[in-house]
């Protein structure tokens, strides 16, 4: 049963992340100079694989405060972008 509603809501997420505009990972430079990456790029290459995506789900099925819904849609949406 946990399992099909973890299918569930993240289905429900790439439905609503289908209607948002792809934004590049990594593209923000902090103060210091270097590069920002997404909080699920652990490895910080620029691009999120489905591993560090289904590490990033269960983050947030653990906690919605660890990992709020719109930094999942975001991590999704970087996803989708491509690298």
């Amino acid at each position: 049963m946990k399992k099909v509603m973890i299918i569930l809501a993240v289905l429900f997420v790439l439905i609503l992340v289908a209607s948002i505009s792809p934004s590049a990972n990594c593209s923000d430079i902090s103060s210091d100079g270097s590069q920002v990456c997404h909080r699920a790029d652990t490895n910080t290459n620029g691009c999120i694989d489905d591993n560090e995506l289904n590490t990033f789900v269960n983050r947030w099925f653990i906690s919605s405060v660890d990992v709020p819904m719109r930094d999942l849609i975001s991590a999704i949406r970087v996803q989708k972008s491509g690298c």
